[in-house]
């Protein structure tokens, strides 16, 4: 019978050349990842971590809240100047209403667009959250959108609730501009009928 074990023989087994030679190619790619990509990856988390700091979501508001001041400001300008040219008293509450009208707007748009940058902040990080675990699993990582994505979806949002809180403006101004023509029109037909009944 056969003795396992005996003759105090050795159990090691010898690597083949094509072995070590695998072996060799292993730990340098090891190597590699260790002095190059691996500081890359930590690099990445660090960021992504930094994406959920209260610093972040306050800047990516900021951000948002910008365009809104931008664009209303324009508007403001836009319809004090038509407000005078259809002859309307800066002092008169109707002037003052108007503004108000647009301040009030100003101030819930910007509200609102301040919670959205700060959703897509939020939105961000998260998508950062899956690509390391997607870089733990070997898996392909996807794009984040960066802070000028959240600037770009505010300013347009501000262009349009702009103009459309201006065009109510523009349209009490035809309004008042109307009446004044009428009763500028009303005056002249009177001061006519008086001057001819003064030459009879």
């Amino acid at each position: 019978c056969l003795t396992m074990g005996g003759g105090g023989g050795s159990n090691k087994v010898e690597e083949t050349d094509q072995q070590q030679a695998l072996a060799s190619v292993s730990m340098k790619r090891w190597n590699d990842y260790l002095d190059n990509y691996r500081p890359v990856e930590n690099n990445y988390m660090r960021q992504v971590d930094a994406m959920n700091s209260d610093s972040q979501y306050q800047q990516a508001a900021n951000m948002a809240a910008v365009p809104v001041e931008a664009q209303y400001s324009q508007a403001v300008n836009q319809s004090a100047t038509g407000m005078l040219g259809s002859g309307i008293n800066p002092n008169s509450g109707l002037f003052k209403a108007e503004l108000e009208k647009l301040d009030r707007n100003k101030r819930s748009v910007k509200a609102d667009m301040m919670n959205q940058g700060q959703m897509s902040q939020q939105n961000r990080y998260i998508g950062g959250l899956q690509n390391v675990a997607a870089i733990g699993q070997g898996q392909a990582t996807t794009a984040i959108d960066g802070m000028g994505t959240i600037s770009s979806m505010s300013a347009e949002n501000a262009y349009n609730s702009a103009n459309n809180a201006m065009r109510s403006t523009n349209e009490t101004r035809g309004l008042v501009g109307s009446g004044l023509g009428m009763a500028t029109s009303y005056g002249l037909s009177q001061y006519d009928k008086n001057s001819a009944g003064g030459q009879s």
